[in-house]
């Protein structure tokens, strides 16, 4: 994945990116090597200048998830040990290996074009699922760490925003025509099987673009059968229920 997020032309800097659940890989080796479930920590840097961003220091997080002291994920507390000296933050979860820097460099763009606090193509979903990137101040970050009391919002980061967009300046991108429909995410392994079979079909190199991943969905029947998968952010959704119930 570090080779994707770094062909972005709008981080000024990218460090400290973590990958939770498999190894960062380009995507066909995240597939090949089906490693679901490594943690592992890597620290890479990009240079290059982002447009509207000049002398701003960029993180890029890619599923960071820790344990707080009951064991339970809490990644929220990644704002007590950093990101320090970043003061917009990009968040990629290590579900979706095939992200499009163009996708990135459009929400980094948007956030800063509206200067919001958070910007997303998640809320409503018009993307693909896999697609998945939200961008928000550091700022943004300590609110949520400081509000968020519930497990379920700890663990999912910015659900304190998007449950509260109306307390928050939030600026969401979005995709003509709806494509929310399409699953491209790797929580199963079922989905892995997806996406290797999907990645076959395309060139190694350049990774294919969201256009190319697209077409390539399109034309096959088998990809297009979904039954049987999870629902989109049905663990969330289940989490938020049960925690709400009591």
């Amino acid at each position: 994945m570090p080779d994707r997020i770094s062909d972005s032309r709008s981080p000024a800097s990218i460090d400290e990116c973590a990958a939770a659940h498999r190894h960062l890989r380009t995507p066909r080796q995240i597939i090949e090597e089906r490693k679901a479930r490594v943690c592992e920590v890597r620290r890479i840097h990009h240079n290059g200048t982002a447009r509207g961003l000049e002398g701003r220091s960029l993180r890029c997080l890619v599923a960071y998830r820790r344990r707080d002291h009951r064991g339970a994920p809490d990644a929220c507390s990644l704002h007590r040990r950093g990101p320090r000296g970043a003061d917009v933050i990009v968040r990629i979860t290590a579900d979706c290996p095939l992200t499009d820097p163009a996708v990135v460099d459009s929400i980094v763009r948007a956030r800063s074009d509206h200067d919001s606090d958070y910007a997303s193509n998640v809320e409503p979903p018009t993307f693909p699922e896999g697609y998945d990137c939200e961008v928000f101040t550091s700022a943004c970050l300590g609110r949520v760490d400081r509000e968020a009391t519930l497990a379920y919002e700890r663990e999912h980061v910015t659900v304190r925003v998007r449950e509260h967009m109306a307390d928050f300046r939030t600026t969401g991108v979005a995709h003509d025509p709806d494509l929310s429909g399409i699953r491209l995410t790797v929580d199963v392994p079922a989905d892995l099987d997806r996406v290797r079979r999907l990645l076959d079909t395309l060139p190694l190199s350049p990774p294919p673009d969201l256009g190319a991943v697209v077409a390539a969905f399109e034309g096959d029947p088998l990809l297009q059968d979904q039954s049987g998968l999870p629902l989109r952010n049905e663990r969330y959704r289940a989490q938020r229920e049960a925690a709400h119930r009591t």
